[in-house]
């Protein structure tokens, strides 16, 4: 009796494994299908909407076929984002700008309230390419709100590409405000924005209560923007208690390499931390003054190791002036020194032999 209820189970479990595996061979067989059929909505698309730019297709031809498929309008506008040339933008405005599109465009915004939040990020991140920044600025800085990093990043970064400036506090605010997304990822959505970014970043640092990473941000951007004029502000954070800001603010002063930077880059030869030593000896070979040549040589024997390598790389920088301050300290008493120097000279001079004309 036991065994024939035993043979009866088996069966049965036999027959839920066959209809499980028959659910997931139909399941597979259904999504290669149907992304095979999207595939093609998404070929025809890109040709149809080629085509109308090349006025091979006229609008109201376009138009059937993309309201055949408007769920990929979006996404296909974003591929051939980078193959639209100027000439071809006034054309493109206007289908977008047609009455037809707007009940496409208007179901894009409302995904960003989806409740998934895959289908929240696919909208923000493509919608710059379905409308002008008026109609869909307010939307994607209220997604700088949502709580899934992924979402906020793609929002941030769509109204960096639309170069929506005002929106610059928002997303450094969006994107700090927790530790998950590196302030450095922040900064090269900041750095989309152009110049447009200048001035509201200017705004942060005057802010006494903006936090140190916003600050940080905003400094390393002036940096890398070579905002000429903005070296006073900057140096206002060179004491600054977090390291990050002072390591930013003594790399933004190198680069703009304004005389009235030089003496606080030399007081950050004198920092605790080591790291704004090795960024401020670094900055300092951008800068031409006998007391620059001075601070470094004095430490060409600090007791870090990229403090030494920074402040003999920037002496080699300064070429003759430079290779007589390392060629001095050869026979340095500190070994420290001696190494480095060694170090510098013999990377000179390879350089020198690699670079000079040889006969033939």
């Amino acid at each position: 009796m036991i065994f024939k209820y035993f043979a009866y189970g088996t069966v049965f479990l036999l027959g839920i494994v066959f209809l499980i595996s028959l659910w997931v061979i139909l399941k597979n067989l259904y999504s290669i299908n149907r992304e095979t059929s999207r595939q093609i909505k998404r070929t025809q698309l890109r040709l149809g909407i080629l085509s109308y730019l090349s006025d091979e297709t006229v609008m109201n031809e376009l138009l059937i076929t993309i309201n055949q498929s408007p769920e990929l309008i979006s996404g296909v506008l974003g591929q051939l984002a980078s193959n639209i040339s100027l000439e071809d933008k006034p054309k493109l405005d206007a289908l977008l700008n047609h009455p037809a599109m707007l009940a496409i465009i208007s179901r894009e915004v409302k995904k960003l309230n989806s409740r998934n939040w895959h289908v929240r990020q696919r909208a923000a991140t493509y919608l710059p390419y379905l409308c002008a920044a008026e109609k869909i600025s307010e939307a994607l800085i209220i997604a700088l709100e949502d709580k899934h990093d992924e979402v906020r990043v793609a929002a941030a970064l769509s109204l960096a590409q639309l170069k929506e400036s005002h929106a610059t506090a928002k997303i450094i605010n969006s994107l700090t405000y927790s530790n998950a997304i590196p302030w450095a990822r922040t900064l090269e959505v900041v750095l989309q924005m152009g110049p447009a970014a200048k001035e509201p970043l200017i705004e942060i640092l005057e802010d006494s209560n903006a936090s140190e990473r916003a600050k940080t941000i905003a400094v390393a951007y002036l940096g890398i923007q070579r905002s000429q004029g903005t070296s006073a502000l900057i140096q206002r954070f060179s004491d600054s208690k977090d390291i990050n800001l002072r390591i930013q603010s003594a790399k933004a002063l190198g680069i703009l390499h304004e005389s009235s930077s030089l003496e606080t880059l030399i007081n950050g030869m004198q920092d605790n931390a080591w790291e704004v030593r090795a960024m401020s000896a670094q900055a300092l070979g951008n800068f031409s003054q006998h007391q620059a040549l001075e601070i470094l040589e004095k430490n060409l024997g600090d007791p870090a190791y990229w403090v030494r390598y920074n402040c003999a790389n920037a002496l080699m920088i300064k070429r003759e002036a430079g290779m007589l301050v390392l060629r001095r300290n050869l026979d340095n008493q500190d070994k420290f020194i001696r190494d480095i120097c060694n170090q510098s000279v013999q990377t000179m001079q390879m350089n020198a032999s690699l670079s000079a004309p040889t006969l033939t």
